[in-house]
């Protein structure tokens, strides 16, 4: 029994979904954590990627299993996991709208799905967005994500809500 293939508009829904519904389960905190870590996987990626890779490569004498890519993808995603889950008050949530919340994790999700879009050698990325438009179009306006989400966190911290008397 064969499994079904999960298309890229899927896996790219999925993971919008699961930043979307983590961001609105834990908070701005949370999505401006995930923000950071990932413009610093960014910079990794872009830095360190090609002369790690070379490194690896010449360390195993030229048959490395892992490609440029695999490598840059781990890169961009270290920083996330590592400020994601070493995040020392967990339980710490300011009072915020959820519309903002809302609205900052979905930039934060495509601002992250077009991040590892950008991770791919240029055959893997044509090969990704001839097969999806989505990925097309999020890879597109990967500057607009880029720029987007500090307006957005920006914007969360000047609109608080206004605190409830009794």
């Amino acid at each position: 029994m064969q499994l079904p293939a999960f298309s890229t508009d899927i896996i790219i829904i999925l993971g919008a979904a699961l930043v979307i519904g983590y961001g609105m389960l834990r908070g701005q905190g949370a999505l401006i954590r995930e923000a950071i870590s990932t413009y610093v996987g960014l910079v990794l990626a872009a830095t360190f990627g090609e002369p790690l890779y070379d490194y690896l490569q010449q360390q195993a004498g030229g048959g490395y299993g892992a490609t440029q890519s695999m490598v840059q993808m781990v890169l961009l995603v270290l920083p996330i996991i590592i400020l994601q889950f070493a995040s020392h008050s967990p339980h710490m949530r300011h009072r915020t709208s959820h519309v903002i919340t809302f609205i900052l994790a979905v930039l934060t999700s495509m601002f992250l799905i077009s991040s590892f879009l950008t991770q791919l050698s240029p055959s893997e990325l044509k090969a990704v967005t001839d097969e999806s438009n989505l990925a097309t179009q999020i890879h597109r306006l990967h500057l607009i994500w880029l720029a987007l989400v500090p307006a957005a966190i920006a914007v969360s911290a000047v609109f608080k809500p206004k605190e409830k008397h009794h």
